[in-house]
C-alpha cells in the first residue's frame, strides 16, 4: 500500500510542476489565453485519458484485480481528490482579477464589436472646484471608451456589461453601452431640475419631505451625490444628451425603500419621459428595463420588500410597450442575509433576464 501510495504521488507532483509552470508562464504573458485553452483542451480531453489507459494497460490491471485489491481504487480516489483541489486552487488564482475576455467564448467579438462608455463618479466633489453637482455638466470628467476585452468588470455595473455582451451575442451586432451607474443613490437624484419643476406632484413629493433643494440653496447645503436632487442628472446624464440610446436598464430602488410608493411611481414615470425626451425620442418612450428588490431586511416588517415589489410591477403593467421588469423570485439568488448582502449575487442571470427583456420590447417596436 505504501508503495503504491508513493507511486501516485509521484504522478501528483508532475502534475503539479507542470500545473505551476504553466501557471507562471500565463502570469508573466508568455503563452496568450488562446494558447491557454488549446493546451488546456489537449490534456484534458486526449492526453490524460491516453495516459490512464496505458497505465491501465501496461500494469496489467483487470475489473477482478480491482476488486480483489481495494488499495488500487483508494489510491485512484486519492488521485483523483488532489488533482481536484490542485484544479480549484490553481483556477481561483488565475481568474481572481477575470476580465471581460474570460466571460464569453467569443474574444474576437469581445474586442471588435463591445463597447463600454465608463462614466466616473465623483463623490464628494472630488472632481475639481470647477465642478458642480448643481447645474447640468457639459461635459464628462474623466469618461472614457474601453473595449470589451480588456473593460475589468469590476470597474462598471455588472448587470450592465453582462447585459451588453449577452446581447451582442443573442443579435450578432456590434453593442455600445453608456454606464453611468453608481450604487446608492436615490431616484430624484437621477431627476432633472426642468423635469420636477415641470412635475407639480413630484415637486410637491420633494418639498413635502423636505428634499427640495432651490438653486439658491445649493452653495449652502454640502452637495451629496447620493441623496441630494437632481445631483447625478447634472453630474453624468446630462452631457450624454447627443446620444440617443435605444433603451435604458434601471436597477435601482433600494434607497427608496422607504419612502411613499405612490412617490416612487411618480418619479419613475417622469425619469421614463423626461429622458425620452432628452435623448431624442420624439413620439414614443425610451425602453426601461427594470428589476425588482432583492430579499434584503430592512426593517421589522416583513412586507415591505414584497409591497416595493409590487410596486415595480404595477409600474411595468402602467406602460408595458415600453417597460419591462425582472421578477427576482424567478432568477437564482445565492443570498446570505446574516452578512448584509443587499445585493443578489447571481448579477449576470439577472442580465441575462434584461437582455431577454429588452430584446422583446425592441421586436415588438421594430426598433432594430
Amino acid at each position: 500500500m505504501t508503495s503504491q501510495f508513493y507511486i501516485v504521488l509521484n504522478q501528483v507532483l508532475v502534475f503539479g510542476i507542470l500545473m505551476l509552470i504553466g501557471f507562471v508562464m500565463a502570469k508573466v504573458k508568455v503563452l496568450t489565453q488562446d494558447v491557454l485553452n488549446g493546451v488546456s483542451k489537449l490534456i484534458v480531453q486526449l492526453l490524460l485519458p491516453c495516459m490512464v489507459f496505458h497505465l491501465i494497460i501496461g500494469n496489467g490491471i483487470t475489473i477482478d484485480h480491482l476488486l480483489a485489491n481495494r488499495s488500487y481504487a483508494l489510491g485512484a480516489l486519492l488521485f483523483f481528490a488532489v488533482l481536484c483541489i490542485l484544479g480549484y486552487a490553481m483556477a481561483g488564482a488565475c481568474h481572481m482579477h477575470a476580465t471581460g475576455r474570460d466571460m464569453f467564448a467569443n474574444q474576437q467579438k469581445l474586442s471588435k464589436w463591445l463597447r463600454v462608455l465608463l462614466v466616473p463618479s465623483y463623490p464628494g466633489n472630488t472632481a475639481g472646484p470647477e465642478f458642480t453637482y448643481s447645474e447640468p455638466q457639459l461635459d464628462i470628467v474623466g469618461a472614457e471608451w474601453i473595449n470589451g476585452e480588456n473593460l475589468s468588470v469590476y470597474g462598471m455595473s455588472a448587470v450592465a456589461y453582462f447585459f451588453a455582451a449577452d446581447l451582442m451575442e443573442k443579435l450578432d451586432v456590434p453593442v455600445g453601452i453608456l454606464n453611468a451607474s453608481l450604487g446608492g443613490t436615490a431616484i430624484a437624484t437621477w431627476l432633472s431640475r426642468e423635469a420636477i419643476d415641470g412635475d407639480e406632484k413630484v415637486k410637491n413629493d420633494q418639498t413635502s419631505n423636505d428634499d427640495y433643494i432651490s438653486l439658491s440653496e445649493w452653495d449652502s447645503v454640502k452637495q451629496n451625490i447620493y441623496s441630494d436632487m437632481t445631483a447625478n442628472y447634472n453630474h453624468k446624464i446630462a452631457a450624454l444628451g447627443n446620444f440617443r440610446p435605444s433603451g435604458m436598464i434601471w436597477y435601482q430602488g433600494e434607497s427608496d425603500v422607504g419612502r411613499n410608493a405612490e412617490r416612487y411611481s411618480r418619479a419613475f414615470d417622469l425619469m421614463q419621459v423626461s429622458y425620452s425626451k432628452h435623448f431624442g425620442y420624439e413620439n414614443e418612450l425610451m425602453p426601461v428595463i427594470f428589476s425588482q428588490l432583492a430579499s434584503y431586511v430592512y426593517s421589522d416588517d416583513i412586507l415591505v420588500i414584497a409591497n416595493r415589489n409590487m410596486v415595480f410591477t404595477d409600474i411595468q403593467q402602467a406602460r408595458p410597450e415600453s417597460r419591462a421588469t425582472i421578477a427576482i423570485y424567478d432568477v437564482p439568488l445565492t443570498y446570505i442575509p446574516e452578512a448584509g448582502a443587499i445585493h443578489p449575487e447571481c448579477k449576470k442571470a439577472i442580465a441575462f433576464f434584461a437582455s431577454g427583456c429588452y430584446i422583446c420590447i425592441c421586436v415588438k417596436n421594430n426598433r432594430f
